[in-house]
């Protein structure tokens, strides 16, 4: 890999950021105070990159990010002036200019966080923390959410860090994050209304799963002690080292 440009953030003190990109454009997010949300167009590469917004006019802090379609979703938002949300949706119909379409707390007051989210044709698996996992569905003809299931207990239960979905959108890779050492489990999602774990895992004993990711048949997780493992889930519900 070559570096061709590099952007910084706002702040100093903000060693970690979220991206994701669309078409040509990259969006950058971090969480904490004195932030900006940064949109990059990078049409120009290899030459160069453009900064095209680096303020805080649509929010300034959020923890994670996730697009799907022409829409943005952003969890654990904050603005100035504007209470925090746990996750809002934005169109980016626009890309240079994504607007507000709803947030969760005006359908879902009682959810307090979403720490992140896995989204496919609008079927929002949210990870909330300690609350566990809530299946919502972003509803473009009514713009509301709409809850479609919950996980809130399970075994080896923790801090509902992350979930990845299999190609074939039957199981959701879930991961806790606290305490450590938790195991990753198999959530069977087949009803979106009934979500079951149906297989827990671990690297090694004591290792913690921070991000699951899956790019076909193969699962790849991040962990805090022991690097990164590759999980064959040609079989969905029974990943293999």
């Amino acid at each position: 890999p070559v570096e061709r440009d590099y952007i910084p953030g706002k702040s100093s003190a903000r060693i970690w950021h979220e991206y994701k990109t669309y078409g040509n454009y990259l969006y950058t997010i971090a969480d904490g105070g004195n932030n900006t949300f940064q949109i990059i167009d990078m049409s120009y590469l290899p030459d160069s990159v453009h900064v095209i917004h680096d303020t805080t006019s649509i929010f300034d802090s959020g923890h994670t990010l996730y697009i799907d379609g022409d829409r943005m979703y952003v969890a654990s938002v904050s603005s100035p002036g504007i209470p925090y949300s746990s996750m809002n949706v934005y169109s980016l119909s626009n890309p240079e200019n994504p607007v507000l379409l709803r947030r969760l707390d005006q359908d879902y007051p009682a959810i307090s966080q979403v720490h992140d989210m896995f989204v496919v044709n609008d079927t929002v698996y949210a990870s909330c923390g300690n609350a566990g996992l809530y299946i919502y569905r972003y509803d473009e003809s009514s713009n509301q959410f709409l809850q479609l299931g919950s996980l809130t207990t399970y075994p080896d239960q923790g801090y509902n860090h992350s979930s990845f979905l299999s190609r074939d959108h039957t199981m959701l890779y879930m991961c806790d994050e606290v305490p450590a050492g938790m195991a990753v489990k198999v959530v069977d999602v087949t009803d979106l209304l009934s979500p079951t774990v149906v297989d827990t895992f671990y690297s090694n004993p004591g290792a913690t799963a921070h991000n699951p990711y899956v790019i076909d048949d193969q699962l790849f997780i991040a962990y805090y002690q022991d690097g990164v493992y590759s999980y064959d889930i040609s079989v969905p519900s029974a990943p293999v080292k």
